[in-house]
């Protein structure tokens, strides 16, 4: 997923280290992430997806006033585990099977994240509030099937 070309932009050889020091792989069983602001990115690679992917989107950030003067902030989010859906070639059963996968590999992410709360210092948390899980909308996957975990990052400004 490192393919960058251009300009350095500020963080990405440190964000790169980091990635790639990993001992192993978190969710070996995950071949793709996918992030992009682009539709026309994002399209191409959901259509030629070939495994189990990881799909980050950001959404909409909504800003506070607080009775201290600071400010805090929601942004939405939303991780999606898909998988490639051929309808030719899959019946229901094996459908079913690669739906659970998926959402056992969701919850794993869910229940990593929500580790990771705790061991967070200060007013910034993964998720807080209400989590909402799922099943994706195909057409919307690009014919992928797979769930969704949408919920709010809350930043706290002083």
């Amino acid at each position: 997923n490192f393919h960058t070309s251009g300009d350095p932009i500020d963080g990405y050889d440190e964000l790169k280290a980091a990635i790639t020091a990993l001992p192993s792989a978190l969710l070996p069983d995950i071949s793709e992430m996918v992030f992009s602001t682009d539709e026309t990115v994002l399209a191409d690679k959901l259509r030629n997806m070939n495994g189990y992917f990881l799909l980050l989107e950001y959404g909409a950030i909504k800003g506070e006033k607080g009775i201290s003067g600071g400010r805090s902030f929601a942004i939405s989010l939303a991780v999606t585990v898909g998988h490639p859906s051929d309808k030719k070639n899959t019946d229901i059963m094996a459908e079913s099977l690669m739906m659970d996968k998926c959402l056992s590999l969701l919850m794993a992410i869910v229940a990593q994240m929500e580790d990771d709360n705790f061991e967070l210092c200060g007013n910034s948390r993964f998720m807080e509030g209400s989590l909402n899980i799922a099943p994706a909308e195909p057409t919307l996957l690009y014919n992928n099937m797979g769930w969704v975990a949408s919920f709010n990052k809350n930043e706290n400004m002083m």
